[in-house]
């Protein structure tokens, strides 16, 4: 699989783009040729934090909605969206390179720090040509908006995320129903291992003890590994694990309505909000910093003095007495 060229500014699409269709991933699999080893790609400063309960938060929004972007992604507590084939069909968002470049753009417009997008075809070939294809949409940087590409945790996923790994790209395994799984995604170096919760529940996998089993194995392996709970049903759920030690979430917008609000909280908010305006409250402006008319010095630092050129120097005493002279330009 030849790598495509992934360099900064952002590619524009192609014409001959992806496609979810069998017939395409077929074609894709009639073309496909033996791979040609690229260079790695290093992702310095940006990798991730081992899942303890001292770990960096990392929440995701579960969508490809634009309007649920726009209400939620402002918020400033999620680091960044996870999709998959499911989520772009519900959202109506289309798998073609032109569709995901797309995306991308307005994930990083939003100031997200990755983006992930699930690759798919029948065989690893095809799993690992478009994931190739993926991760090339959005150019390595350690600024700015990172690409993670997701595969399903089957034989076949797990093949072609063995290779996307030799070829730098960052992966995350997703999928997960039972704790075993996450030796796997340990073994293979994968970033992000990503369970299902609520499903796991609804078939009596015992979702909270599996998961913490799963976080229990990424805190004992030696490359860092991050559990991405998903398919989460209610904030309950994430404090719960958040409790073991879980630290990376990724949910719908119904789930993330739920975590910033709480209807005891809007009310003291209100009560907060009418004592204020009986107080005389009004919109302020921003204080200038020079010193204030009651006479208190400002806080800021006063400004550097620039000394002025000694006179001790012959050439200095020279053009105190000649300014007009052309080598005095310099102590104009």
């Amino acid at each position: 699989i030849n790598s495509p060229a992934r360099v900064r500014p952002w590619p524009s699409a192609m014409s001959a783009g992806l496609s979810c269709s069998r017939s395409a991933a077929g074609a894709q699999r009639a073309q496909h040729g033996h791979r040609a080893r690229t260079p790695s790609v290093g992702r310095a400063g940006r990798g991730p934090i081992r899942a303890t309960p001292r770990a960096e938060m990392r929440l995701f929004l579960d969508s490809a909605d634009a309007g649920a972007w726009s209400d939620y992604l402002p918020s400033g507590v999620f680091y960044g969206v996870t999709t998959n084939p499911l989520i772009l069909q519900r959202d109506g968002v289309r798998c073609t390179r032109q569709a995901l470049t797309d995306l991308a753009h307005r994930a990083d417009d939003f100031g997200m720090s990755e983006l992930q997008v699930q690759t798919w075809g029948e065989d690893w070939q095809t799993m690992a040509k478009n994931g190739l294809a993926l991760a090339s949409i959005v150019p390595p940087s350690d600024e700015g908006l990172q690409l993670v590409v997701k595969l399903p945790i089957t034989k076949e996923g797990v093949r072609a995320a063995s290779m996307l790994k030799r070829e730098g790209v960052r992966i995350t395994m997703t999928g997960l129903y039972a704790s075993h799984q996450a030796i796997t995604a340990a073994s293979l170096g994968a970033e992000y291992a990503a369970p299902y919760l609520g499903r796991m529940d609804d078939n009596q996998r015992g979702g909270v003890e599996s998961i913490a089993q799963m976080l229990s194995i990424a805190s004992n392996t030696e490359k860092p590994l991050r559990v991405l709970v998903a398919s989460i049903r209610s904030v309950a759920d994430m404090a719960t694990l958040a409790t073991y030690g879980a630290d990376t979430f990724t949910f719908s917008p119904q789930v993330a309505s739920a975590l910033l609000t709480d209807p005891l909280t809007m009310a003291a908010a209100s009560d907060f909000e009418a004592a204020a305006l009986s107080m005389g409250a009004t919109t302020l402006e921003v204080a200038d910093p020079t010193p204030s008319s009651t006479g208190r010095s400002s806080t800021s630092s006063p400004p550097l003095q620039t000394s002025s050129p000694s006179l001790n120097d012959p050439l200095e005493k020279f053009c105190e007495d000649n300014p007009s002279d052309s080598e005095c330009k310099v102590f104009d």
